[in-house]
């Protein structure tokens, strides 16, 4: 979409009622930033889709729509309409729609769907229906004439969500495939997958180091013996319930509502705020491993208070083995989670200190040096420093090739690593090297953790992505077969993972 000389990106309509939503969308909006890829494949697309009007005017006491709005409806590209059961009662919003759709025929108008329910009729259930009457009228001069499916993106829990919604609306806006779009978001969920995945290997092997370390003290006195064995236990037990924790923070598989797993968190961690633990660094383990599971569920703010205080426990002068390698954990998690959020600039400002050993390192030293790597390649490829961003990826990966770690471990680094360049090939329009490396991450993560498995479906759907620009339609429909089966046994039928696959294919089968 490019109308020339227009002033507005899009129109936003809605009732006042929504005026809490109708922000929200229009800060994301205005904020949203689209992948290089997709620009160098629509070479008239802008950087940004900006600026976008939100009328803030109450009209309750005038009789017409006002000069300034009817201006900045013919100075946008599109109008937006928050649909919602306050929207169809809402006069203005029927007047705003009615005169975009007479002035401008040819111009899109786009549903965002907040409230009510799309199939009910407005005319025969006003406080039910989501669409004003003005949206869906076939004839908008003829109050009788029949009705039509609007261009509409679904933002309640029920459909697709807020952020599946925004990324269709997006689309449409832009006039680009929703795929296009959407492949940043999975990245997203891989590297909160993969992330978690590591988490749990570093958890296990570190308590294990913990309980070889206690039962040496406990040979070496009788009161250390005591007391180790009084740690030993509740690390076990404590270990124990956070596994416990982290399968019901996994609502793809286990199905649990997010409120719940919250005030399980919750309760974790004020367990651990009432516990006296012989060592600060082991309530800063457990601290960060908490900001760990917060920021797998998008808690992202409460992620990154409780990783300070994981560091805030570690002084300064305390320089053990234990104490440097829980610093490089928890700053290294806060950079993940910073970077999450956007705040680019203040991830790479985290990973500054962080020194994850030296040029001999052992498993576990490896395993953090391949991390931060990993963590750094992806803030880097996001600011648009591709060199760089590549040449972290390698250093991940030369730091597990001189080590030897577990399956897991080494398949989770190694596939986070292969997966980034992969994308950086994707962005930068090189897509038969992209097929190349998701096909690398594909073969590394089926042996160890299957097909039906976050990672996987993730490596495959992007495989899928990769060899359809590449004008491999058939590889493309393969791969997104492939991984819709899997993603059935994963997911349930509502998750926007399934909805995409099938969107993909679908939109393959037109093509």
């Amino acid at each position: 979409m490019n109308q020339q000389g227009l002033r507005y990106k899009a129109f936003i309509t809605y009732s006042h009622a929504d005026d809490r939503i109708a922000g929200r969308l229009h800060r994301k909006l205005e904020s949203y930033r689209i992948p290089r890829a997709v620009r160098r494949e629509h070479e008239e697309l802008p950087a940004r889709i900006h600026p976008v009007f939100r009328d803030r005017e109450e009209l309750a006491s005038s009789v017409t729509l006002t000069a300034a709005i009817e201006a900045a409806l013919d100075q946008s590209e599109a109008l937006v309409v928050v649909c919602s059961p306050a929207a169809v009662a809402s006069r203005w919003v029927g007047e705003e729609i009615r005169y975009f759709r007479t002035r401008h025929p040819g111009r899109p108008v786009l549903a965002f769907v907040v409230a009510g329910e799309p199939s009910a009729d407005p005319r025969a259930d006003p406080e039910g229906a989501a669409f004003p009457p003005a949206l869906i009228a076939s004839d908008i001069d003829d109050p009788a004439a029949g009705v039509f499916d609007p261009l509409a993106a679904d933002a309640r829990d029920a459909g697709d969500g807020f952020q599946a919604a925004f990324i269709k609306l997006a689309a449409g806006l832009l006039n680009v495939g929703f795929d296009e779009l959407h492949h940043r978001d999975l990245r997203r969920r891989k590297r909160r997958w993969a992330a978690l995945a590591t988490l749990m290997s570093m958890v296990s092997l570190t308590f294990a180091l913990l309980a070889w370390q206690a039962m040496v003290a406990r040979d070496q006195a009788r009161v250390a013996q005591r007391t180790a064995e009084l740690e030993l236990t509740s690390e076990q037990q404590t270990r124990s319930f956070l596994l416990s924790v982290f399968r019901l923070a996994n609502p793809g598989v286990a199905g649990a509502e997010t409120a719940t797993v919250r005030e399980v968190l919750d309760r974790a961690v004020a367990t651990i705020d009432a516990t006296d633990f012989a060592r600060p660094v082991i309530k800063s383990r457990l601290l960060a491993t908490m900001g760990q599971a917060y920021s797998s569920l998008g808690l992202n703010q409460r992620s990154t208070e409780l990783l300070g205080r994981s560091l805030e426990l570690l002084p300064a002068h305390e320089d053990s083995p234990e104490s440097r390698r829980q610093r490089i954990d928890s700053q290294t998690e806060l950079a993940d989670v910073l970077f999450d959020m956007g705040n680019y600039e203040a991830a790479l400002a985290a990973l500054e200190s962080v020194e994850p050993g030296g040029v001999e390192l052992d498993a576990i030293a490896a395993a953090q040096r391949a991390r931060v790597a990993n963590v750094r390649g992806d803030i880097l490829a996001y600011l648009d420093r591709e060199p760089e961003a590549r040449a972290a990826y390698a250093e991940a990966l030369a730091a597990i090739d001189a080590v030897t770690l577990s399956d897991e471990i080494d398949a989770s680094i190694r596939s986070r690593s292969l997966g980034g360049i992969a994308l950086l090939n994707f962005f930068a329009g090189d897509y038969p090297a992209a097929v190349e490396y998701f096909a690398q991450a594909t073969d590394i993560l089926v042996p160890v953790f299957g097909h039906a498995h976050p990672d996987t479906i993730w490596a495959i759907t992007s495989l899928g992505s990769a060899a359809k620009y590449a004008g491999d339609l058939e590889r493309a429909r393969e791969s997104w077969t492939q991984a819709l089966k899997y993603a059935h046994a994963v997911y349930d039928e509502g998750n926007p993972e399934i909805g995409t696959l099938k969107q993909n294919l679908a939109r393959l089968l037109l093509e």
